[in-house]
């Protein structure tokens, strides 16, 4: 069964993705943020490529 968005936990998110919680944090500041992120990317795709949040995370695993 599927949970939805209010009972999510940035616990879960992060487990999801692979991702400790303080990567999380590092890039959102909750759950609000990621989920405009993601709303963000899918109607603009080319949003990702100028995003300052994908820039945090691949600075933070190493990617750049």
């Amino acid at each position: 069964m599927k949970k939805v968005y209010a009972k999510t936990q940035i616990n879960q998110i992060a487990k999801a993705v692979e991702v400790s919680v303080g990567t999380i944090y590092l890039n959102f500041a909750g759950k609000k943020e990621i989920m405009d992120f993601i709303l963000k990317c899918t109607i603009e795709p080319d949003f990702l490529y100028n995003c300052i949040y994908c820039t945090r995370y691949c600075s933070s695993v190493g990617a750049y």
